[in-house]
């Protein structure tokens, strides 16, 4: 996962000193507030009942307090937010000691006091839509307020920063930030690792230790958890997709959340081509729009690789390279896109490929290192002016070909191609049939015409599923999805 470091906010000239909570804006505040409470659950671990004596975690109510946190994290809309702290809002009564027998009492009012900061915050963002007696103002102070009582009968409250007697709370810069560890010391300064100190981190959480469990369920949690631990948060726009996932699927429970937070993590980690979005006026998939670049930019990179690649063929097949192998093949398509990141990705696909085959398949050809190094460069010249694409080649630098992975059978993956190709419009179309029969072919060293097929279906399946559209194909569809998936790794083998 590729995680850009952001600038200073307040400019790159604008000192960073502690300041007053009181002197921060709202947006600013809420950071401050969640990364408290960030460290408070995980010092808490899971949310704990007692049944016949013992412990028994309840991950329901687990559940409910970590979507509430991701979707307050994310920015989603009011509507989203409201529907995660009243789901929250309906299993509260489970932290209240008070009304159970048998309860760890110190874990209740733990998250208790994680659940009331938690709504307040979610009250800041809904307030104007569905708390019209009281602003966001209100909700802020509140909760400021209640920091100083988070987890309050444990002796973990050392580790917290905020959990003090003060009547004043001062916030030092490093918890204005996101991307900075959670337990970075005061002094630490942003966006400077090399000045990181994490003294007051615990050796043990106790949510990493619940998450770790059972990662079939829980592993996107503890990624999650772990980005804010190390300074280093997932992309927004995932963290958004799982926020928005429906509000049934996250009644079903832990098991069904996790099923559909694979199909978002398959969509981003396949994310190497422009997106596609479902047209208003047509109903169908198309691709999304992208300020492109200087047409002339395109045209002198394509140029010159074009140049490299009419000389590499022009050896006669002394040098086995020819019209029909890969690396010819996408270097072809690339010259023929008008896309910038389909055009890098291309290019950077057959650099990769040039990497392993020249000196196994082909030989130290001059022609053919030339060649890869124009791919090469041309890719690296796309990505530095976009970055889209530069982020987009980073994806696809993480993925290979299991070279062992089970070849899908033709007149199958055509059948599924068809069908998905009805929810596309022509250029879309186009492309996922012109990736399809390269996947037919069975050649399992290009990647990008994988990784953009596995991407396109991945999002196209998961409209046909929710929108119930697939009438009874929908098992069958992911299924096709999954081995698509499976044969794209996320690192190279060893």
């Amino acid at each position: 996962m590729v995680v850009e470091r952001s600038n200073n906010p307040l400019g790159d000239t604008a000192p960073l000193d502690t300041v007053m909570i009181d002197d921060l804006s709202h947006a600013d505040v809420k950071i401050v507030v969640l990364r408290e409470l960030l460290r408070a659950i995980g010092l808490q671990g899971a949310y704990v009942l007692a049944s016949k004596g013992k412990p028994r975690v309840n991950s329901e109510g687990t559940l409910a307090i970590l979507r509430l946190f991701l979707t307050l994290i994310s920015r989603p809309d009011p509507d989203t937010v409201f529907l995660a702290s009243q789901r929250l809002s309906i299993l509260e009564e489970d932290f209240n000691p008070q009304q159970k027998r048998g309860v760890f009492t110190n874990n209740i009012m733990g998250y208790q006091s994680i659940s009331r900061i938690l709504q307040y915050a979610a009250g800041s963002i809904t307030a104007d839509a569905y708390s019209p007696t009281t602003d966001a103002d209100e909700y802020i102070r509140l909760a400021i307020d209640d920091l100083a009582n988070l987890i309050p009968v444990s002796r973990l409250r050392l580790h917290l920063r905020y959990a003090t007697e003060n009547l004043i709370i001062e916030v030092p810069p490093v918890d204005r930030f996101w991307d900075t560890p959670l337990w970075a010391d005061e002094l630490s300064v942003p966006n400077k690792p090399e000045y990181w100190s994490l003294n007051n981190q615990p050796k043990d959480l106790a949510i990493i230790n619940y998450f770790r469990e059972q990662p079939a369920i829980w592993q996107f949690w503890e990624d999650w958890y772990s980005g804010y631990l190390t300074g280093n948060p997932m992309d927004s726009r995932q963290l958004e997709a799982v926020a928005k996932i429906p509000d049934n699927v996250w009644d079903k429970g832990a098991d069904a959340v996790a099923v559909e937070i694979k199909r978002i993590e398959a969509r981003f980690r396949t994310a190497i081509a422009t997106p596609l979005i479902r047209g208003s006026e047509d109903s169908s998939f198309r691709l999304d729009f992208e300020a492109a670049l200087p047409a002339e930019t395109l045209d002198f990179i394509k140029e010159r690789v074009g140049g490299a690649l009419a000389s590499a063929l022009e050896a006669g097949g002394n040098n086995g390279f020819d019209e029909t192998c890969y690396e010819a093949i996408a270097i072809e398509k690339a010259l023929a896109s008008k896309n910038p990141s389909a055009v890098a990705g291309l290019l950077a696909d057959a650099s990769f490929s040039f990497q392993s085959s020249i000196g196994t398949q082909y030989p130290q050809d001059g022609g053919l290192i030339a060649l890869r190094a124009s791919a090469f460069v041309g890719s690296e010249e796309i990505c530095d002016e976009d970055e889209a694409a530069r982020k987009r080649c980073y994806r696809l630098a993480k993925l290979y070909v299991d070279q062992n992975a089970t070849p899908i059978d033709q007149t199958e993956l055509k059948e599924f191609t068809d069908a998905i190709s009805e929810e596309a419009d022509d250029e879309v179309e186009a492309i996922l049939r012109n990736d399809a029969n390269e996947i037919s072919k069975g050649n399992k060293r290009g990647r990008f015409s994988r990784a953009r097929f596995a991407n396109y279906a991945t999002t196209i399946v998961q409209w046909i599923d929710k929108s119930r559209k697939g009438q009874g194909r929908a098992e069958w569809l992911w299924k096709m999805v999954g081995r698509l998936l499976d044969a794209l790794k996320d690192a190279p083998p060893d």
